[in-house]
């Protein structure tokens, strides 16, 4: 990430982080994770955190799957990161369509080079 970051220091960089189940097989996996984090978000203009507990969940509530699997979840986080990531259609002036990629539009404002 470091590197990317300066090789193309003139573009905001967006890291894409999956938070780990609150329980399971390895006992410092959330040691791992915070540690992590941490680095990514040091060297990151933006992060979209997603959590495998939430959408595990979403997979049981809204899609009535009762034992999602890592491919539903897998699934699942790929609809909401085509959501945040892919230009979208906006009215712009003069009720004309412009599009736009939403996330760079925030980076833009919220991370001034």
């Amino acid at each position: 990430t470091e590197h990317i970051h300066e090789s193309y220091s003139n573009k905001n960089l967006c890291n894409v982080v999956v938070w780990p189940h609150m329980s399971g097989e390895v006992v410092v996996q959330s040691y791992n994770s915070v540690l992590t984090l941490s680095h990514v978000l040091n060297a990151s203009d933006a992060t979209v955190c997603l959590s495998n507990d939430d959408h595990r969940s979403i997979c049981e509530r809204m899609y009535h799957i009762q034992k999602p699997d890592i491919s539903h979840m897998n699934e699942s986080m790929a609809r909401d990161l085509t959501n945040v990531l892919l230009p979208a259609r906006i009215c712009g002036n003069n009720n004309s369509w412009l599009q736009r990629n939403l996330l760079n539009s925030v980076c833009r404002h919220m991370c001034p080079k």
